[in-house]
C-alpha cells in the first residue's frame, strides 16, 4: 500500500510497505520443506526477525536470496 501527498503534478511518496512473509509462506514460496528452510537460514544467514508468533521475513530479502542462489546453481557440478 502506498500513501501519497500532494496534487497529481506534485506527488510525494511517503511510505511503501514491504510485504512480510511467515516461515511457512517462505517455504511454500521457495518450494522447499520447512526443515530445509531452517537449514538454509542457519547456513546462509537469511535475514529474518523473531516474533512471538515465529520468524517473519521481508519478501524482498527472500527474492534476493533466491536470485543469488540461482546464479550459484548455474555453476554447480551436475550429478549423473
Amino acid at each position: 500500500m502506498q500513501l501519497f501527498l500532494g496534487s497529481f503534478s506534485n506527488t510525494i511518496k511517503i511510505m511503501d510497505r514491504p510485504k512480510i512473509l511467515a516461515f511457512g509462506d517462505v517455504a511454500d514460496f521457495l518450494r522447499i520443506s520447512k526443515q530445509r528452510l531452517g537449514v538454509l537460514i542457519k547456513h546462509y544467514s537469511i535475514p529474518h526477525q523473531m516474533t512471538s508468533a515465529g520468524r517473519v521475513f521481508f519478501e524482498e530479502d527472500i527474492i534476493a536470496f533466491q536470485e543469488a542462489r540461482k546464479d550459484k546453481m548455474k555453476y554447480r557440478r551436475k550429478k549423473y
